[in-house]
C-alpha cells in the first residue's frame, strides 16, 4: 500500500509537520554558568545556553555599588548554540584569560560589590547578586564569594534568577546552593561546558521517529512480498 505514490506523499507530508513548526527562545535557559572576579583587570562571564535553538541579542548589564541604575551595558556579539556557551572578558585581562574569550569588552569591569543582569530580548533572565543593594565588599555566604573568587554555577541549574530585587546567597547547601568556588584567577574551567544535557528540539525527535517509522514500513513492506 505504501509503495503507491499518495502512500509516500502522505508518508513525506508527515515528516514535514515538524519541520514547519516554529521554535521559539525560552528565555530561562539562558543563564550565567560561571562568574570570575580576578586579581587586577581578570574579569570574566560565561553565558550557556540550555535550550534546544541558539539564542542571540543578549546583554550583560552592570550595576555599580548599589545602584539602581546600570552603569555600562554591552551588548554581545553573534549567538550562542544549543549547549554551547559564550565567554566575555575584560579588554585588560592578562593575555591567557583573554585568548578564552568569545568577546572582549572595556566595560566589563565589575568588582565583588556589583550587581550583574544578563539580559535576552530586552528581558532579565538572570542576576549576580542584588541589583539596587550594596553588600560592602562582595555577596558573601558560606566561604562562597564574589569578591576575589571564580564562581560556577553547579550542573544541577536548569535557569537562571530572573528575580533582581532577592537576596544573593553563593551558599554550599547541596539542595539550595547554586554555586561552587574556586580560587581567585581560576578560569581553567571557564569556556568548557559542565552543564545539564540539552533536549533536542522536538522538531528533530519528531523528525527522527518519522524516518524511523517509514524505515519499518519498508521493511514490513519488503518481507510481505511473495518469495
Amino acid at each position: 500500500m505504501f509503495n503507491t505514490l499518495p502512500g509516500k506523499l502522505a508518508i513525506l507530508s508527515l515528516l514535514a509537520i515538524p519541520l514547519s513548526t516554529p521554535i521559539t527562545a525560552n528565555a530561562s535557559s539562558v543563564y550565567f554558568s560561571e562568574y570570575l572576579e580576578g586579581s587586577s583587570f581578570n574579569k570574566a562571564l560565561e553565558i550557556f545556553n540550555h535550550g534546544a535553538i541558539a539564542v542571540e541579542n543578549l546583554q550583560i548589564v552592570l550595576y555599580a555599588n548599589g545602584s539602581s541604575s546600570p552603569s555600562a551595558t554591552i551588548a554581545l556579539n553573534g549567538s550562542i548554540p544549543p549547549g554551547g556557551v559564550f565567554v566575555i572578558a575584560g579588554s585588560r585581562s592578562n593575555p591567557a584569560l583573554a585568548s578564552l574569550a568569545d568577546q572582549l569588552s572595556g566595560s566589563l569591569n565589575f568588582n565583588g560589590d556589583d550587581a550583574i543582569g544578563l539580559i535576552l530580548n530586552g528581558v532579565l533572565v538572570d542576576t549576580i547578586g542584588q541589583i539596587g543593594f550594596d553588600p560592602g565588599a562582595g555577596w558573601t555566604t558560606d566561604i562562597l564569594s564574589t569578591l576575589n573568587m571564580t564562581l560556577r554555577r553547579r550542573p544541577g541549574v536548569s535557569s537562571g534568577d530572573s528575580n533582581p530585587n532577592d537576596d544573593f546567597l553563593p551558599n554550599l547547601d547541596p539542595l539550595t546552593g547554586e554555586w561552587d568556588g574556586f580560587s581567585i584567577d581560576d578560569f581553567s574551567d571557564i569556556g568548557l561546558i559542565n552543564a545539564p544535557v540539552v533536549p533536542l528540539p522536538p522538531a528533530v525527535w519528531l523528525f527522527a521517529s518519522g524516518l524511523g517509522l517509514l524505515g519499518w514500513i519498508r521493511k514490513r513492506h519488503h518481507l510481505s512480498k511473495p518469495a
